[in-house]
Formats: C-alpha cells, sequence, structure tokens
C-alpha cells in the first residue's frame, strides 16, 4: 500500500470514527429504540391579508431553519448576546423594518441608529442564523393565483394560503429527510416542528399535519408540532427573519419577473443550504393536474 494512500485510509478512519461519536453524541433513547432529533423553527409571512391586496401580502409563506437541538442552544447564546449589546429585546423583521411609524413610538429600539449600524445588526443575526443549519425551507404561494386558481374543495382543507404554505413547509422537511441527511442519521432521524404562535386557529394546523403524517410520512419522520411565542423562542426569530426576506425577494420576482440573485444577506442567511418554494399560477395548476391524477388512481 502507497503511503500516500495509507494517509488517506488513516484521515477516512477518522472522519468515520467522528461522524460515528457525533452520532453516539445525539442519539436519544426512545421506547427502546435509538432516535435522532433534529429541530425545525418555522414562522409565517404575509399573512395578513387572504386577497393579496394589502401591502406585504402578495405572497404568503411559512419559512424556517431545521439544526441539532444542541446547536440551537449555542445559537440563543450568541443571538441572545447581540439582542443585548443593542438593546434589543426581540427582534421582529418587520418591526425592524418600519422606518416610517417606528420613529414615532417611544418604545422603538432601533431610533437613532445609521444606516451603518443597522446594516451591520442585521448582517450579524444573519451570520448568527445560518451558520448552524442543517437546513433552511421557505414554502411560499402568490396569494391572488391561490384565490383564483384554487378549487373550492381544497379551499376547505387549505382554508387559507397560510395552511397552504405549511404543508409545503413539511414536506420539505420530508424531503430533506429522504435525500439528505448524512448516513449515520438517514434511518432514524425525527423532526420536532415548533411554529410561531399566529392569529389563526392552530386546529387546521393540526389537521394538516396529521394528514401529512398519514399520507405522505411512511417512515414516520415527523414526531410532534407545537407552537410557541417567539418572544421567548429565539430560534423563531431567526425563522422570522428568513422569512421576512424570502418573501421580499420572492415579492421583487412576482412583481418583475426577474431572476433570483442571491445577496450577501441572503448568502449569510443559508444560501445553498435554503430550499426554496414558490408556487404561483404555473405550478398550482401543475399541482391540481397531478392530485386529479392521483385521485383518479385511488378510485
Amino acid at each position: 500500500m502507497s503511503p500516500i494512500w495509507k494517509v488517506l485510509c488513516h484521515l477516512a478512519r477518522i472522519e468515520f470514527q467522528t461522524a460515528e461519536q457525533d452520532f453516539r453524541d445525539r442519539v436519544l433513547n426512545w421506547a427502546g429504540r435509538l432516535l435522532v432529533f433534529l429541530e425545525a423553527y418555522a414562522d409565517e409571512t404575509g399573512t395578513h391579508d387572504d386577497t393579496g391586496r394589502q401591502p406585504g401580502s402578495e405572497v404568503a409563506g411559512v419559512c424556517g431553519y431545521i439544526a441539532w437541538a444542541d446547536d440551537w442552544q449555542k445559537f440563543c447564546g450568541e443571538w441572545q448576546q447581540v439582542l443585548a449589546s443593542h438593546g434589543v429585546r426581540r427582534f421582529h423583521f418587520a418591526e425592524f423594518a418600519d422606518v416610517t411609524n417606528g420613529p414615532r413610538k417611544p418604545d422603538w429600539p432601533y431610533r437613532g441608529w445609521s444606516n451603518e449600524k443597522r446594516d451591520s445588526f442585521l448582517n450579524t443575526l444573519a451570520i448568527i442564523a445560518g451558520k448552524r443549519i442543517q437546513r433552511g425551507i421557505a414554502a411560499l404561494v402568490s396569494v391572488r393565483d391561490y384565490e383564483r386558481i384554487m378549487p373550492p374543495h381544497l379551499k376547505a382543507t387549505y382554508p387559507r394560503p397560510y395552511y397552504f404554505c405549511l404543508q409545503a413547509f413539511l414536506e420539505g422537511i420530508l424531503e430533506y429527510a429522504k435525500s439528505s441527511l448524512p448516513l449515520p442519521y438517514s434511518a432514524s432521524t425525527r423532526f420536532s416542528v415548533c411554529l410561531d404562535r399566529t392569529t389563526f386557529p392552530p386546529g387546521s394546523a393540526y389537521v394538516i399535519y396529521n394528514m401529512l403524517k398519514e399520507r405522505r410520512d411512511f417512515d414516520n419522520r415527523l414526531a410532534q408540532i407545537t407552537f410557541a411565542d417567539s418572544r421567548n423562542v429565539l430560534p423563531l426569530q431567526a425563522a422570522d427573519l428568513l422569512a421576512y426576506r424570502a418573501r421580499q425577494i420572492t415579492t421583487k420576482v412576482l412583481r418583475g419577473g426577474q431572476p433570483l440573485n442571491l445577496t450577501k444577506l441572503e448568502q449569510q442567511l443559508g444560501g445553498k443550504k435554503i430550499m426554496a418554494r414558490y408556487s404561483r399560477a404555473r405550478n398550482l395548476r401543475e399541482l391540481l393536474a397531478q392530485s386529479g391524477a392521483e385521485n383518479r388512481r385511488s378510485q
């Protein structure tokens, strides 16, 4: 065996042993089975007007990040440190971006900030959000196309664009589990999903989740779905950052038909680790045709 080959074999053994140790460190014994859990946190965006006519509602979406629990723990410490050092109690992108009405509010934390300070703050948060994630998922839909094309029987299942995007987000998790998980985790990984609380009743979200579990989650990847307040659960603030920015970009594409070019901010938020799904008229019609074909096969 050549010296170079010996070195390569030695490095391969080290890499395998490292992955194996990493696997053992993340394993949780549940009912006698060795399972590994990834945590997904997601937020909604652009869901304040189901007609898509109000500003910021042309595109609706559910977007968020997937990471290991210990990576989320490290994230929380770094994120909180940045907020505290800037005198910000909670990051909410809509509040940060509201440079028109924000300065009129006595408790607006960004008063007097220069553009340079605003950019530095946002870029720092984006770096923290994107550096430890396994995957980002952005599921978005053109609200006007959704209202115009989706038939009544499907709107009964997805009463608002939010629920349509929620299912697409959950399907993104299943797709990631099927195609992209590292080999040591591929057979045993489960996902817990935490959504930011909205004004929408959670009942329909649980219906979507259970329906997907029954129809698509044959490997039982989805372990649970919960709701929390982003004031108390910091990863939801990172999901808010991704969701707001994804909606901004998609709205620009919708208005101008321009190609998607990732800026420095999007690269910091995860870049190629982000899996984006945007449904507009053509995609929705294809989805309806596929759904009709599946229904005919099942009859």
